[in-house]
């Protein structure tokens, strides 16, 4: 564990020894996928200069690090990251799937002798997926590894949260992915007619999708750049027509958006969690300076709250919004349950 601050912010991170360089220094690496909404403040507070300081732990040594010249760093990085994932092309364009860069952000498929797969990894050994027997459309399953996410369970609950939507828990979800440590592989049915909303958010523009990690609070974020590309070429090979398929050529391009569901959350309880954002985002600000948390800040669809952190404004002490990255902000998810709010995920938009 690496423990580190920056700024105001303190920071506890997983790490991933990735090999030894001279004098019996060790490289390190966090186990936090690049667009996970830490590493994002992580960035944001780097690109504001000054000084990080390393706090002594079992593996790291006590220091400190000037960052002088890192916000320009940080600017180059951000912006030449999706074009990298994107195969060198500018954002946007089409990638041929078989140039689909590897990693947790872009999507790849993956064949052997019998199976064909589109797949997402993190280096945490955690995926998310769809494979078939070739030409067997009725061997066709949703594949997961998840981080110990629900040990013991013969069916557990696993529901998709794509750009903030919920959706219903797969049915049929079975283990059955021989996997290591302390991860655990599932399969879960696929049913283009019970999933029609699944496969029109994915397919439909949307750019990220959550899965459960450890608990209902905790998600695995992937990315979902070249997601339409591959998902098409693997349906091909299954058997089906993709265009025939929710989400395809000759289907509706995305699913309804939450924004447009009836609201079920008292006005009152709204106003609180305003008031609790509003006391998170304040030490962000300069001292005494007022925070501008308009109404489109909150979006309440049915029983939960999302919260665009990106609308907050003040006299920011490192000069921008210390909840936005170059081109994406945070975004937290909030289900009202009655008595309280549960944040369900972090998205970044």
């Amino acid at each position: 564990m690496a423990r580190f601050t920056i700024g105001t912010w303190t920071f506890t991170m997983e790490t991933l020894p990735i090999g030894a360089l001279r004098n019996g220094l060790q490289r390190y690496q966090s186990r936090m996928d690049f667009l996970h909404p830490v590493q994002v403040n992580m960035r944001n507070q780097v690109s504001r200069g000054s000084v990080v300081r390393f706090e002594q732990t079992f593996d790291f040594a006590r220091v400190n690090f000037s960052l002088r010249g890192s916000a320009r760093a940080m600017e180059r990085l951000e912006a030449a990251c999706p074009v990298l994932w994107n195969g060198g092309r500018a954002p946007g364009s089409r990638l041929p799937v078989q140039a689909a860069p590897s990693g947790n952000i872009g999507w790849n498929v993956e064949r052997d002798a019998q199976y064909v797969r589109a797949v997402v990894r993190r280096r945490d050994a955690v995926l998310f997926g769809i494979q078939c027997e070739r030409g067997r459309a009725d061997q066709t399953r949703w594949i997961f590894q998840l981080s110990n996410t629900v040990l013991g369970q013969t069916n557990p609950p696993l529901a998709l949260v794509i750009d903030g939507q919920r959706f219903a828990p797969f049915e049929n979800v079975t283990p059955g992915m021989f996997t290591r440590d302390a991860v655990l592989g599932y399969y879960a049915e696929f049913s283009p007619e019970l999933q029609a909303g699944v496969l029109q958010a994915l397919r439909g523009g949307a750019t990220h999708v959550s899965v459960p990690l450890t608990s209902s609070t905790q998600q695995a974020v992937f990315g979902l750049n070249g997601f339409p590309e591959a998902f098409d070429t693997v349906m091909a090979e299954c058997g089906y027509d993709p265009d025939s398929l929710p989400g395809g050529a000759g289907m509706p391009a995305r699913a309804a958006s939450p924004d447009q569901e009836p609201a079920s959350v008292p006005d009152e309880a709204v106003q609180a969690l305003r008031n609790y954002i509003l006391s998170v985002v304040q030490p962000q600000c300069t001292p005494g300076a007022s925070v501008d948390l308009p109404d489109d800040a909150f979006r309440v669809s049915g029983d939960r709250v999302s919260v665009l952190l990106g609308r907050a404004d003040c006299d920011w002490q490192f000069r921008i919004n210390p909840f936005c990255g170059a081109a994406r902000c945070q975004v937290w998810i909030y289900e009202w349950l009655g008595d309280r709010f549960e944040l369900i995920a972090e998205q970044l938009r």
